[in-house]
C-alpha cells in the first residue's frame, strides 16, 4: 500500500490580547492570512489477524506556512510581528490496528494508532518585533522563543458503530513526550443515509 497527499490552503489567524500599562488598560487585536502547503508520502504492508489488521507504516510529512507581517490594532503596546517562513519535515514511523466485527446486522469498527515522530528542521529561536507607535523597525528586537522538540509520539483511538443506514464514531488523537506543543482532541460524529 502507497499513497501520497498534497494540500494547500489559508490558514487564517485571529488574535485579541489584553495589556495594563500603567493605570490604562488595553484590547489589542490583528487578523493574519498564511500560504499553507502540505505533502505526505506514506507507504505500508498490510497484515491479517484474524478480525484486525495491522498496518506498520513509514512516512515523510513536509509543511510550508509562509505568513506576512502581523500588526495588531488597538493603541500604543501593539506590536508588529515581522512575518517569517515556517518549514517542517518530519519523518514518522507509525502502526495502525483496526478491526470490523459484525454482530446482529450492526458492524464495530475499533482502531488504534501510533506513531514516532522526528523533526528534521530547526526551528527559529527569536521571532523579530517592534511596537507600531515608536519610529523602531520591525525586527529590531529579537524575543526568545521556547525550545522545539525534535521528537515525539502520536496516539489516536476511534471507534464506529452502525449499521445500513445509521452510524457513529468517537474518536480521540494526542501527542506524548512533547513539550512545545501539546495537544488532545476528541470527535462525535454521526452518519444517516437517507
Amino acid at each position: 500500500m502507497a499513497h501520497a497527499q498534497l494540500s494547500a490552503g489559508l490558514l487564517e489567524t485571529d488574535t485579541r490580547r489584553s495589556v495594563t500599562a500603567g493605570a490604562s488598560n488595553f484590547t489589542l487585536t490583528a487578523d493574519n492570512n498564511a500560504l499553507t502547503v502540505a505533502g505526505r508520502r506514506r507507504i505500508g504492508k498490510r497484515m491479517s489477524l484474524g478480525p484486525f489488521t495491522l498496518t506498520p507504516h513509514p512516512a515523510l510529512r513536509f509543511t510550508i506556512v509562509d505568513a506576512g507581517n502581523s500588526r495588531e490594532q488597538g493603541g500604543a503596546p501593539a506590536l508588529v510581528v515581522r512575518g517569517r517562513r515556517h518549514e517542517s519535515v518530519q519523518g514518522r514511523l507509525g502502526a495502525d490496528l483496526a478491526g470490523n466485527m459484525e454482530s446482529g446486522g450492526m458492524t464495530i469498527a475499533p482502531r488504534l494508532t501510533a506513531a514516532y515522530v522526528h523533526e528534521f528542521e530547526d526551528q527559529p529561536q527569536f521571532f523579530d518585533a517592534g511596537f507600531v507607535a515608536t519610529a523602531v523597525p520591525v525586527g529590531t528586537v529579537p524575543f526568545l522563543l521556547p525550545s522545539s522538540d525534535r521528537h515525539w509520539g502520536e496516539v489516536g483511538a476511534e471507534v464506529r458503530i452502525g449499521g445500513d443506514r445509521f452510524s457513529v464514531s468517537l474518536s480521540a488523537d494526542a501527542t506524548l513526550a512533547r513539550k512545545d506543543v501539546r495537544y488532545q482532541t476528541y470527535r462525535v460524529s454521526a452518519h444517516i443515509k437517507f
